[in-house]
């Protein structure tokens, strides 16, 4: 069940905090400076208070200089930063595949939060609207909810979208989702 959507539907009245995650291989990198910008950018874009989850790879580097930075400069904001380390072994990856792992995180989302509904956020891009409109979306039953990637048709066309999808359909930007965690 994935809701595909153009526009977004406002819902329900906030009685919540809002629940955002985002997901990276290793906070000890350079691409984590990147993830704290946008991590920063979903801060100051949410009018409302927001858990902001943070899940990597469990390593035994101690902790993360680039972490506490980001906890401190969120919390101005009225948001709380969650780190949820993971066990990554069941994916079976080569060490030279591991840099893929950030991509694969998401998909451990419904095991590792305990909320019922999250906003999901690649750390690559960089938040410009009111987080509280997706939060409040209409997700109309429907597990996942997201927007159509306009930019696939560019690089692909109908045909090879439907040898790839195996029907003719839209395109789920995966990079900026909200998921309903109680159906997946």
């Amino acid at each position: 069940d994935i809701l595909l959507s153009r526009h977004s539907t406002i819902g329900r009245q906030m009685t919540e905090r809002i629940q955002s995650v985002f997901c990276m291989d290793s906070v000890h990198t350079d691409y984590a400076k990147i993830a704290s910008a946008s991590i920063v950018s979903a801060a100051i874009n949410c009018s409302e208070p927001m858990d902001i989850h943070l899940v990597t790879v469990r390593q035994d580097k101690g902790p993360s200089k680039t972490v506490e930075d980001i906890k401190s400069v969120v919390s101005q904001y009225g948001c709380e930063l969650v780190l949820h380390e993971v066990d990554v072994s069941q994916f079976d990856i080569s060490a030279e595949r591991m840099t893929y792992v950030g991509t694969l995180l998401r998909l451990l989302v419904p095991n590792v939060l305990e909320c019922d509904k999250v906003i999901y956020l690649d750390c690559d891009l960089a938040v410009n609207i009111d987080l509280k409109e997706m939060w409040e979306l209409d997700m109309q039953g429907m597990s996942v909810t997201g927007s159509i990637d306009e930019g696939i048709s560019d690089t692909y066309s109908k045909s090879q979208i439907r040898k790839i999808m195996g029907r003719d359909t839209d395109y789920l930007n995966a990079g900026v989702m909200v998921m309903d965690l109680k159906r997946i």
